[in-house]
């Protein structure tokens, strides 16, 4: 249940000046490094694809300029779920739980968006809370063995 720790992006770290420089520091990108033309779905599959290159700053660059572009027929709580993966796997555990808690509030009944807030907690190390997140989403789908299995890592 818990996401390993992502090596940092090789830009993370270095130093910028000019108006990205906190965008590079906090996630070792900068806008002119991605292409972000595209509408919100496209800009969704890019992200898909670069979370599976495990290029997780790059990924959620494109997750961020989707959630920008989202319109109402998006489905905007995926969105918001990919990115918290993405803010996880960069060492950003405030961050993912902030997208974790807007997906719940986009979607309240999806088991998804407690898994990904329940990761994010037991990644700050708020074990206790994590158990908290991951059976509030049990009552959306006991069958779910990423929630159940996120109980069992964070109460150990």
């Amino acid at each position: 249940a818990r996401i390993a720790d992502a090596s940092p992006p090789a830009a993370m770290g270095k130093k910028k000046s000019g108006s990205n420089a906190q965008v590079t520091a906090t996630y070792g990108y900068d806008d002119a490094e991605l292409a972000l033309d595209g509408t919100s779905a496209e800009l969704k599959a890019k992200g898909n694809e670069l979370v599976k290159l495990g290029q997780f700053a790059q990924a959620h660059k494109a997750f961020s300029a989707a959630i920008d572009k989202a319109g109402p027929e998006d489905e905007l709580h995926v969105f918001y779920s990919n990115r918290s993966l993405c803010s996880l796997s960069l060492n950003k555990p405030e961050d993912a739980q902030a997208d974790a808690r807007k997906v719940i509030e986009l979607k309240p009944d999806w088991p998804k968006g407690y898994a990904r807030l329940g990761n994010a907690l037991a990644g700050s190390g708020k074990h206790g809370e994590a158990v908290k997140a991951f059976a509030a989403g049990l009552a959306h789908d006991p069958t779910s063995v990423a929630l159940v299995d996120g109980i069992k890592v964070s109460s150990a």
